[in-house]
């Protein structure tokens, strides 16, 4: 059982490694996607400080250019809408693709699930393995199990922080997206690069959380592993 047990915690540094490869995609793609936003919110900037600049003349042909330019300025259409429907399109990808895939948050937060529950079955193993034998000096509350609790309930808090901050990384993107569509309905379209990117900055900052915490964990599993390596060890000696 025991074997079995450090069989299930040495398969699962793979499929950790697959969440962070995830992660890491998705926060590349939305960095790309902010950067996209960024090009509309500079532009903007700088047709704005053009259209002040040309306020000073009251006639000719510059009062002319001037009222164009301050009419564009203040238009709901944005200056870069290619822009933004591209980084609205990367951002929708993290969370939803045509099958088989379902963008690289949800892969990963199916992933980490999978890993959650082999997790699980690896400790009752342990559980059931430190209960059957209690000659061979692994029992419930002696210092092996200590040590082993300690990281074993360490990987799982740690599996449940990855999970909300993937979740709550999924419901930012997702928001950004239909703060996207609300605005083009009510002909607000100018103002969604600003908003659409700061939402953006919480998204990224959750899947960096995300990151630590899937670290943490597959340091815990591995120390885990080591503990109970180590106690099948001990049981075998002579």
């Amino acid at each position: 059982m025991a074997t079995a047990m450090v069989n299930h915690l040495a398969e699962l540094p793979a499929p950790l490694a697959m969440v962070l490869s995830y992660a890491d995609a998705a926060r590349a793609t939305l960095d790309e996607a902010a950067g996209l936003l960024r090009e509309e919110i500079q532009a903007t900037e700088l047709l704005l400080a053009h259209a002040f600049s040309a306020i000073a003349p009251r006639d000719g042909p510059a009062l002319a250019a001037a009222a164009k330019l301050a009419a564009r300025v203040f238009s709901d259409a944005p200056l870069l809408p290619g822009a933004i429907r591209a980084a609205m399109g990367l951002v929708a990808s993290v969370y939803a693709l045509p099958p088989p895939h379902a963008g690289t948050l949800e892969d990963a937060r199916l992933i980490l699930g999978k890993v959650f529950d082999d997790h699980h079955d690896a400790t009752w193993l342990f559980r059931l393995y430190a209960n059957c034998t209690p000659n061979y000096g692994i029992q419930p509350g002696d210092e092996t199990w200590q040590a082993w609790s300690a990281r074993n309930e360490e990987a799982f808090h740690e599996a449940a922080a990855a999970e909300t901050r993937l979740i709550s990384a999924i419901w930012e993107a997702r928001h950004a997206v239909r703060v996207h569509r609300d605005y083009q309905a009510q002909s607000r379209r100018r103002e969604v690069a600003w908003e659409a990117k700061q939402i953006l900055s919480t998204a990224t900052e959750e899947v960096d959380a995300a990151s630590v915490a899937v670290r943490r964990m597959r340091d815990a599993l591995a120390a885990e592993e080591q503990i109970v390596r180590e106690a099948i060890g001990e049981a075998a000696a002579p």
